[in-house]
């Protein structure tokens, strides 16, 4: 397959409980005790994290679609050195990349980066910044095994 042709065509036409999932994580996240920004923050960090073109793509879409500066998009891979984001933001961020990489510890999540995320969302919050790190992780692999095509419509990233 090329960089161009998806390895294998739409996961939900396959697998039809994709979708179910799929319907079911976003009414989990949409519950609005998130900022749809923060969601997105976060999903594009993770996509950055596993080198996924197309979760980068898709949420780089979104925050411009919802009227997040280029400055704050860009400085999402920097985001520990970055002025643009608010406490909230940088715990929900610091959160997600605490799943998703190595501790040399061996805790991912520690006490002080939980405590920091506790400040500023109740434990309705916590749960759904979990699900919304855990959404992205659902669709992790479908984007770095399956490849769709970054930037282009549902109907038409996957192979035909």
């Amino acid at each position: 397959m090329s960089a161009t042709t998806p390895r294998f065509p739409n996961p939900g036409s396959l697998v039809p409980a994709v979708n179910d999932a799929t319907k079911v994580l976003y009414q989990a996240t949409g519950n609005g005790s998130i900022p749809r920004a923060t969601i997105s923050l976060v999903q594009l960090r993770i996509g950055q994290i596993f080198q996924s073109e197309y979760l980068t793509t898709l949420q780089v879409n979104i925050l411009r679609g919802i009227g997040e500066t280029e400055e704050r998009i860009g400085a999402v891979a920097d985001w520990k050195d970055a002025a643009v984001f608010d406490d909230a933001e940088r715990a929900a961020l610091a959160l997600a990349e605490a799943v998703f990489t190595e501790s040399p510890t061996g805790q991912r999540v520690t006490d002080e980066v939980y405590a920091e995320a506790a400040k500023h969302y109740d434990e309705e919050g916590l749960v759904t910044l979990a699900t919304v790190i855990g959404q992205i992780g659902f669709f992790v692999p479908l984007a770095v095994i399956g490849q769709p095509i970054p930037g282009t419509s549902p109907s038409k990233q996957w192979r035909q």
